[in-house]
């Protein structure tokens, strides 16, 4: 910690809330650090700053209204990247389920199909089952295999 900076800073009003609790516990860590500040602020030009009554909430809405715009902008643009990519994940999941025909193959062992009308095939190993609509107005199936 550098203390004549952080003292530099107080007197030009330029301090942060932490550099002003530093500058407080050093000044009264010794009667010799009080003197030091005192005579420092009595030949200083500038006016005393009584940076024991900081007003931390005006500080923060300062800060907040010099960063604000920029965080909402970027906020913002993340957050619509993000719904376009979930959007375009969620349609392309609803679109492939809707997409005829579908193919269901058993390559190593015999494997059991639920279709859409809730009926169940089994289909032996290296068979495929396609399902050629969805069943709304006529079952159309076809099979290779057993």
């Amino acid at each position: 910690m550098d203390i004549d900076k952080i003292i530099l800073k107080a007197l030009r009003r330029e301090a942060s809330l932490e550099e002003y609790e530093m500058l407080e516990e050093w000044k009264h860590s010794s009667e010799q650090n009080l003197r030091y500040l005192e005579s420092l602020m009595a030949n200083s030009k500038q006016e005393h700053i009584n940076y024991r009554n900081f007003d931390e909430s005006s500080a923060w809405k300062d800060l907040n209204k010099k960063i604000g715009s920029t965080i909402n902008y970027v906020y913002v643009t993340l957050a619509v990247i993000s719904i376009a990519i979930v959007a375009y994940f969620v349609f392309s999941a609803v679109n492939k389920k809707n997409q005829y025909p579908r193919n269901h193959i058993a390559e190593n062992s015999i494997a059991i199909v639920d279709l859409k009308d809730e009926s169940k095939v089994h289909i032996n190993i290296n068979s495929k089952l396609e399902q050629l609509n969805d069943f709304s107005s006529e079952r159309r199936v076809a099979l290779q295999g057993e």
